[in-house]
Formats: structure tokens, C-alpha cells, sequence
């Protein structure tokens, strides 16, 4: 489960900080993600792994192919919005050991799904 965030983490430098406006939220890691509406975590979450995934080079992505867009999104969807919001790279990044809670406390398939978009982690 570290692995997969400290993978997060990386994958939420890559793609920039968050916006200032979430300044607040930090103090609150279980408060609303400011100005992003939680039926979209999961869909935001999968877009940004697929950008960092796209642009790792070849020796570094994952032999595996990602998962099926929809399929994720719908599953994702049904987890706890706590574990929805987890899954963006950069709400991930700022509150890690929340998230390493929330992750952690995940079924085993719903944790093989989440690593299903970690380069190099979880089953192939």
C-alpha cells in the first residue's frame, strides 16, 4: 500500500501541485475537495494516471494494458467518496498518510483495482 502511494505521489508532482484554493482542505482531509465535484474523483483520478502512464518511457510502463476506462470509473464509483478522492494523484499527493488509511482499509479486490493504474505495482 505504500508503494502505491508513494507512486502516487510522483505521479502527482509529475502533474503539478494543487491549486491554492485547497489550502483549506488541508487542514481537513476529510472535507469536500474544494471546486471539483465528487462524482467526477474517479474519472479525474484515472485520467491523470493514464497521462503519467502515457508519457513514462517505454522500459517503464507497465506490460500490463490499463484497464478498461468505463469499467474503472463504475467500479471506482461504488467505493466510499473517501477512497473515490483518493484515487486523484494530487489530492493523494497532499494528504498521504489519510489516504494510506483509507486505501488500507479497502477489500483486496478493491485494492487490486486501485493498483490496476500504478505502474510496476499490484498483480500483472
Amino acid at each position: 500500500m505504500r508503494r502505491l502511494l508513494i507512486m502516487m505521489a510522483a505521479l502527482g508532482l509529475f502533474l503539478g501541485a494543487c491549486q491554492s484554493k485547497e489550502k483549506a482542505a488541508e487542514e481537513n482531509p476529510g472535507a469536500k475537495t474544494p471546486n471539483i465535484d465528487p462524482s467526477t474523483y474517479c474519472q479525474r483520478g484515472y485520467e491523470q494516471a493514464k497521462t503519467v502512464i502515457e508519457g513514462l518511457p517505454d522500459a517503464e510502463r507497465p506490460d500490463r494494458p490499463l484497464p478498461d476506462e468505463d469499467a474503472y470509473v463504475a467500479k471506482c464509483k461504488k467505493l466510499p467518496v473517501d477512497a473515490q478522492r483518493c484515487t486523484m494523484t494530487d489530492w493523494a499527493t497532499k494528504h498521504a498518510d489519510s489516504c494510506d488509511g483509507v486505501l488500507g482499509g479497502l477489500s483486496e479486490d478493491d485494492q487490486k483495482m486501485m493498483h490496476a493504474l500504478v505502474p510496476g505495482d499490484g498483480p500483472e
